[in-house]
């Protein structure tokens, strides 16, 4: 007796020991304050762009700003057959329904059981063996309910509520690049015909330069050098439309993917030339501050910070005790009939407690590990948001050096037009060699592609410009 009441209090004393470590250790974790994302939010844009304006806007659906309806149509039918985004619905609800079973442990859980049996045992008796069977019915309830005193349940439940927060945004995330996406390639298919066209045009107006030059050379008004050179440079143009009929069947390609259909679902649809869709005259964009709440990433990396939080107050949690109400109620009978009556009735009730005192430091360690991943969650918030604004400037730049780069064409391609005729007529009157004939229609050509390739890009960098804002969910 006297070793065993010693052994009690060595226990008695190394449990108060670990105890007071546990709770000192808790302590001090949650006098650890976290530091807040430090990230400086402009007052204003950097970059000032001709028609932007800072005014808030919806931008919820800004590809109507570009009147197209084929495009309007296109974006429509994405966002319903988009397979990218049905994977996002179906994680969303994934994560819902997971935070549902995580809900379930703030309940009691009770579970019925029934026991049905036979058995059978051999007595000994002096003169012989006798066989002697039984049977067994037995029909009864358990029942659990562990009590969330130190928030374990509770932090659990608050983190699967984030992670159903951050797949929505990831989600959201999944429609705002679907939808730039097919604009982007709408615009650039749209590009793609304007170049075509122009190619063709030109073709048809150097043909007709060699037609009229091998007219000449026949009545000794030209030599056959300048029909050499008529013809080369047809053929070098002519070698242009392989390359865009190319990039207009690729450019097909991908949208009928993106629209969850095979690749050449859409090359007929997309057969016939149309303009290519033109920014609207004003783009409000809002201010900095704003992004904070419209882009999906950012909300993301939010939600993100809320649930490894949540997180590390069930790693703390791991250091408390934790408390647990069990409870069993049922019949047992020796035949089905015995279940119907009064005896055989058991029960049984009780509180469970389970305290860590030795375990190799795995809750510690655990909880640094969490601390780690929150302070990982943190940093990540930080630069995506220091990246959103990177994306929102660079979109700004480009958007307007684009379209001071198409007003400068426009004014080349109107002067090598007015060039070509001149050069035309002055050969033509004898007046010019057939060289600047050539080298007007080569710089005709080379503004008039530049000019198509720099109209679909103003657009499609307002297609960036409005990704990178986050609109479109």
């Amino acid at each position: 007796m006297k070793w065993l009441r010693l052994l009690c209090f060595f226990g008695s004393f190394a449990l108060m020991l670990t105890i007071c470590a546990h709770l000192s250790i808790a302590q001090s974790k949650k006098q650890k304050a976290k530091k807040a994302p430090q990230v400086e939010v402009p007052v204003s844009w950097a970059t000032q762009s001709d028609g932007v304006t800072v005014e808030t806007a919806q931008l919820t659906g800004w590809w109507k700003t570009f009147n197209d309806p084929q495009l309007e149509r296109l974006v429509e039918l994405a966002l319903i057959s988009n397979t990218d985004l049905k994977i996002a619905d179906a994680r969303v609800r994934e994560v819902r329904a997971m935070r549902g079973v995580a809900n379930s442990a703030r309940y009691p859980n009770v579970e019925q059981s029934t026991v049905i049996a036979r058995h059978r045992t051999v007595l000994q008796t002096p003169n012989a063996l006798i066989p002697v069977e039984s049977g067994l019915y037995q029909i009864g309830f358990d029942a659990s309910w562990e009590l969330d005193f130190f928030g374990g349940v509770r932090n659990s439940v608050k983190a699967a509520t984030a992670e159903v927060q951050a797949a929505e945004e990831t989600r959201r995330d999944v429609m705002v690049t679907l939808i730039s996406e097919v604009a982007r390639n709408y615009i650039a298919l749209r590009g793609y015909q304007r170049q075509l066209e122009v190619t063709l045009n030109n073709i048809d107006t150097q043909r007709d330069t060699r037609d009229l030059t091998k007219v000449r050379a026949r009545a000794g008004l030209a030599t056959d050098l300048d029909v050499s050179r008529a013809e080369a440079q047809l053929a070098s143009t002519e070698s242009v439309v392989p390359e865009l009929e190319g990039l207009l069947l690729n450019t097909s390609h991908r949208l009928g993917v993106l629209l969850g259909r095979s690749p050449g679902a859409l090359v007929g649809d997309l057969q016939k030339n149309e303009p290519i869709p033109a920014a609207p005259a004003g783009v409000p964009i809002g201010l900095p501050a704003e992004l904070l709440r419209r882009r999906p990433d950012v909300r993301r990396a939010e939600a993100d910070i809320i649930a490894e939080t949540a997180r590390l107050g069930v790693a703390r949690s791991d250091l408390y005790p934790k408390f647990e109400l069990n409870g069993l109620l049922g019949r047992t009978a020796t035949s089905p009939g015995g279940l119907t009556l009064g005896v055989g009735n058991f029960f049984f009730g009780g509180v469970g407690i389970r305290f860590p005192i030795f375990n190799g430091g795995r809750i510690r360690s655990n909880i640094r590990a969490q601390d780690a991943r929150l302070d990982q969650a943190i940093l990540v918030y930080e630069d995506t948001l220091r990246h959103s604004f990177e994306d929102v400037e660079n979109s700004l730049t480009s958007y307007q050096r684009e379209r001071e780069q198409r007003a400068k064409l426009e004014q080349a391609a109107a002067s090598n037009r007015r060039a070509v005729e001149l050069a035309k007529e002055l050969y033509t009157a004898g007046l010019s060699d057939f060289l600047s004939v050539l080298e007007a229609e080569k710089s005709l050509y080379a503004s008039e592609d530049e000019l198509a390739r720099s109209q679909a890009a103003v657009s499609i960098n307002l297609v960036a410009l409005y990704k990178a804002l986050g609109g479109g969910w």
